[in-house]
């Protein structure tokens, strides 16, 4: 069309006639602006449309990761529903942290192997994976009250309920599993943060309560030795003992590669290398020199028989240093184990009955009223310079998931790994 009126244009200007050039430079001037007309329309309806698009882009659904029979899957869902009650705010997540108990279906390691793990993951499909979350308050209770703790905006981090997952884009939070989020970390860091430094704040809380009593002549006596030192739990546990809950002394369990890291950036002040056949040895020397262990926290010890094969429970129970004194005198605190050990961890937490014989225990960390500890952890992250360490932060998508699952079953994973929703 634009050729052929430049090309009429061209010829009225070129011929002789004045009679014929007068009416095909009306001709043209009509064809012209008959075009641009017509192009305008079709611009205007153009941006109508595009706005029309725009209204009408889906704000009811989310994306969400979620169990299969085989690997985590994407969807589409429905956003959560804010209930009117006031125990619960409605969270735009930042970043959702990947935890072993994640990777192993909620609850498959504390049952047997075999047709026990395929019950496990016909149990969880199509539930959410995932606990720790950071992000940030999307909505509050409609009938709020001035006082209630919480706005929309606020930087908030914690756990979700088992089967609810954080490995979406939005969650519904119940308020004694949330808290302002540490003023000192990114929200990949505060997501690295939430059952990692619960389990640490509540299995070895009781040593700050030692620490506080004892005067300088006993204060020795704080002896504690972590197993996993580098892994997710483990070099969070370093970090808290010795710059928060005031341990005198520390121990850290790692492989050669990280040794270094262990005493130099986490604190430690002494590791000992575990693929070193001389391991028991160094623990000994340890003991003589510095007095027997007064806390073990195991982080290595699971239902798995490759996690129980180095056997150091039944070795530091049951061997003494060169010259006769016990290698342990405290708790050895496991973090994983047999069903049996699951089964009596239970029994413990929801009726108090304790099955485990004298100074051992599978330690099972607790969700529910949780709100305080997760702010103590926000003023021990803030006021002692304490920071979960970040392995590796992925995407949020199938691929990733499925990548973070299989890196932390290989038990080679340094501190923690991370999926970002919005990146900072």
């Amino acid at each position: 069309m634009a050729l052929r009126l430049f090309r009429c244009c061209l010829t009225s200007v070129c011929l002789s006639s004045t009679t014929l050039n007068t009416q095909l430079l009306r001709r043209s001037t009509s064809l012209i602006v008959n075009s641009v007309t017509a192009g305008n329309t079709q611009l205007e309806a153009s941006s109508n449309n595009h706005s029309k698009m725009e209204d009408t882009v889906d704000t009811t659904t989310m994306n969400a990761i979620i169990y299969t029979l085989n690997k985590p899957k994407m969807i589409r869902k429905p956003i959560p529903t804010l209930k009117r009650n006031g125990g619960h705010i409605l969270v735009r997540i930042h970043a959702a942290g990947v935890n072993p108990v994640d990777a192993k279906n909620l609850y498959g390691d504390k049952l047997p192997n075999g047709i026990c793990q395929q019950f496990v993951k016909y149990s969880v499909r199509s539930s959410c994976p995932g606990f720790d979350f950071s992000g940030v308050v999307q909505q509050i209770p409609p009938n709020a009250a001035e006082e209630f703790p919480y706005r929309v905006g606020d930087k908030v981090y914690g756990t979700a309920p088992p089967f609810v997952g954080t490995f979406c884009e939005y969650q519904i939070i119940p308020l004694d599993q949330v808290q302002h989020m540490p003023s000192s970390l990114t929200y990949v860091e505060a997501a690295a943060l939430p059952l990692t430094g619960l389990t640490c704040l509540q299995s070895l809380g009781f040593l700050a309560s030692r620490s506080a009593n004892n005067n300088d002549d006993t204060s020795n006596n704080q002896h504690l030795l972590v197993i996993g030192a580098s892994g997710g739990t483990g070099h969070f546990a370093i970090q808290l003992a010795k710059r928060y809950l005031c341990v005198n002394r520390v121990v850290g369990i790692c492989s050669t590669s990280n040794l270094k890291w262990v005493k130099e950036t986490l604190g430690a002040d002494c590791a000992i290398d575990y693929k070193d056949e001389q391991w028991r040895e160094d623990i000994k020397k340890e003991v003589e020199a510095f007095g027997p262990f007064t806390c073990v926290l195991d982080t290595v010890f699971s239902n798995q028989s490759k996690d129980q094969s180095e056997g150091y429970g039944a070795f530091l129970r049951s061997e003494s240093s060169g010259d006769s004194k016990k290698l342990l005198d405290g708790i050895y605190l496991l973090l994983g184990g047999t069903f049996s050990s699951w089964f009596a961890a239970g029994l413990k937490r929801t009726f108090g009955i304790n099955l485990f014989r004298k100074g051992n225990e599978l330690f099972w960390v607790r969700f529910p009223q949780s709100s305080g500890e997760l702010d103590i952890l926000r003023k021990a992250v803030d006021e002692n310079n304490i920071k979960p360490f970040i392995h590796e932060i992925l995407p949020f998508t199938e691929e990733s998931v499925s990548s973070a699952f299989d890196a932390l079953k290989s038990r080679r994973v340094r501190g923690k790994i991370v999926l970002s929703l919005v990146p900072e």
